[in-house]
């Protein structure tokens, strides 16, 4: 059966990912169904009865998920600039085979999708032979209602190869990509929640899950050695358990980890591994109602931009409404998120080089970390912090004497490095009425609105400086097993300072001594080569003036290290260590 393109191609990105699974709000059709009840909907709740009346309700639905109406959108924008006979002509060569429905079971509803999507090449476009592509789709589910109208619980129907695409020709098919993975692990369940546009749960786990992508010899071009790429993951795991409390606020982790992945990249180019892949959030009073009321105006917003209306041609009533959404989320919408993003044991292999292409390279990481944490903003005084972590980074010097000229100088590179902000206090509900404030009186376009918002700048800072809101750096470090640089710190906002800011920081350098003692025997070393060298001895330079001004102090653990404390005063000093960085840097030069 054949569908409009934009029909076919809506569905094509909305199968494609996984939170196109289930249910939109129909609240007001459903809550003649769910009596008054003490806590939890979710647990209390009257729970309506599959009907076909419910399974038209959450066809609609799905079809009005945010994501999937901004994809539409999307492609609508792409498409408007061509011509009628145009868009007739891909509509021809468009076949989606399948079905996108929902019929009611005895207590559950499947949805089906099209499992196939065929494009059909013109005769006078088709190139190397080409007659056609396919996309295979074997997507199912099984949703049932629950107790609270805007949540739904999900079964994905396994499918040992869910997505695959084929190129077809006179010669025969050609099988180009594919995702598989093998029976066994434990099915994947969820819980949709459409009054947030999310999953608030899903448990699973999936072994030995590959991606496959095979290039055929008659589309490569001599010489181009791209052809195979593979992902292959061990297992693949989620394990999302939010749950609500007595006023509907949901709460608990969210988190997922892919074990044993090997990217085999294109032959004589190399491989990648990594140990592990976690991501472990935690989230707690999240408001379904705040964010059915954000998600509300998200979409007119989003419909407005594909539609073809830039930001700076939106209205200042518009930019209003916006913030004042923005604002309500930020007031009404969560108490706290945290997430953490890890990586462990990264190796990379690599078979070409500019100057060997048999030879190889490896590279390794002992742990990548992300994090990010929000909190306090409902109270106007929010701390937001993030930050990364690398730990055992080995950039395998020792690899490239040749290309290098003899020894490189490792005792430079850094092995650990960790860096992370924490703003604390932000005044954030004060900040968007401070914007609304300035937007009120602001005529005509998008352009006036951003003048109103940028007029004021010392009413900004003054909402900042009143509330004490600061930057801290703490236990920010660099450094391998000779040397280390520490540093801790908090500058405030200050709107009366000269540099609107006051402050302190401490550098901490550990094994300064013991570093320059390392250069000054590879610069002795006969190996080391020219190249080396010459950094070596810039390097020594800095390190030399580091000598000088630094103070030489123990801490707790009775370790040296040389200090460097740098303060901004009120009144537009910035000292080191007591002295004028004026003066040092005359020194210097």
């Amino acid at each position: 059966m054949r569908r409009p393109l934009f029909s076919s191609a809506v569905m094509l990105v909305s199968v494609l990912s996984v939170l196109f699974v289930t249910g939109c709000d129909r609240r007001e059709q459903k809550v003649e169904d769910i009596p008054a009840v003490q806590g939890s909907l979710l647990a209390n709740g009257k729970v309506p009865a599959v009907s076909p009346e419910g399974a038209a309700a959450l066809k609609e639905m799905i079809l009005n998920i945010s994501f999937v109406k901004m994809y539409e959108g999307l492609f609508r924008d792409a498409t408007k600039k061509m011509s009628g006979e145009d868009l007739e002509k891909m509509r021809d060569n468009i076949e989606v085979i399948g079905e996108f429905d929902v019929i009611p079971g005895r207590d559950y509803y499947d949805v089906t999708f099209p499992h196939a999507i065929k494009l059909n090449i013109p005769e006078d476009e088709q190139k190397n032979g080409v007659t056609s592509a396919t996309l295979f789709l074997n997507y199912a589910l099984k949703v049932r209602p629950t107790g609270d109208p805007a949540a739904f619980r999900v079964e994905f129907v396994e499918n040992l190869k869910p997505v695959s695409v084929s190129l077809h020709t006179a010669e025969g098919d050609y099988e180009v990509f594919v995702v598989t993975h093998e029976k066994g692990g434990e099915p994947f369940k969820a819980m949709w929640h459409n009054d947030l546009q999310s999953f608030v749960q899903m448990t699973g786990a999936l072994p030995n899950v590959t991606a496959t992508l095979d290039i055929p010899d008659f589309l490569r071009k001599p010489g181009d050695d791209v052809d195979h790429l593979s992902v292959k993951i061990g297992y693949v795991s989620s394990d999302a358990r939010m749950t609500p409390d007595a006023n509907n606020l949901w709460s608990g982790p969210y988190n997922a980890a892919m074990d044993n992945i090997v990217i085999e990249l294109p032959e004589k180019v190399g491989d990648i591994s990594i140990l592990k892949l976690a991501v472990v959030q935690t989230l707690e009073k999240i408001n379904p109602t705040a964010y059915k009321n954000f998600y509300q105006f998200y979409d007119d917003m989003m419909s407005k931009m594909s539609e073809g209306t830039h930001p700076e041609d939106l209205s200042t009533e518009y930019v209003t409404q916006m913030l004042t959404a923005y604002k309500n989320l930020l007031v009404d919408g969560f108490e706290k998120m945290d997430m953490s993003l890890k990586l462990s044991d990264i190796s990379t292999r690599l078979n070409k080089t500019p100057s060997n292409p048999a030879e190889v390279k490896k590279f390794s990481l002992d742990e990548a970390e992300a994090i990010y944490n929000v909190s306090g903003l409902q109270q106007n005084s929010g701390t937001i912090g993030f930050g990364y972590a690398l730990k055992g980074l080995d950039v395998g010097l020792g690899q490239f004497k040749d290309e290098l000229g003899g020894e490189a100088p490792q005792e430079l590179i850094p092995q650990n490095i960790k860096f992370g902000l924490q703003v604390e206090k932000l005044p954030a509900v004060s900040l968007v009425d401070y914007a609304l404030k300035s937007l009120k009186d602001a005529p005509g376009d998008g352009e006036n609105a951003e003048k109103a918002l940028l007029q004021s700048p010392d009413e900004f800072l003054a909402l900042l400086s009143e509330a004490g809101t600061s930057v801290k750096t703490d236990g920010s470090y660099i450094g391998n097993d000779i040397w280390l640089l520490l540093m801790n710190g908090a500058t405030k906002v200050n709107k009366d300072a000269v540099y609107k800011a006051e402050g302190q920081t401490e550098i901490r350098f550990y094994g300064l001594d013991y570093l320059m003692q390392a250069l000054d025997q590879r610069l002795k070393n006969p190996e080391t080569s020219p190249i080396a060298a010459q950094a070596v001895q810039q390097a020594a330079g800095g390190l030399g003036m580091l000598q000088m001004f630094g103070q030489q102090k123990k801490d707790d653990q009775n370790r040296d290290y040389r200090s460097y404390v740098i303060t901004i005063a009120p009144e537009g000093t910035v000292q080191m260590n007591g002295t004028d960085m004026t003066q040092m840097m005359g020194m210097m030069h």
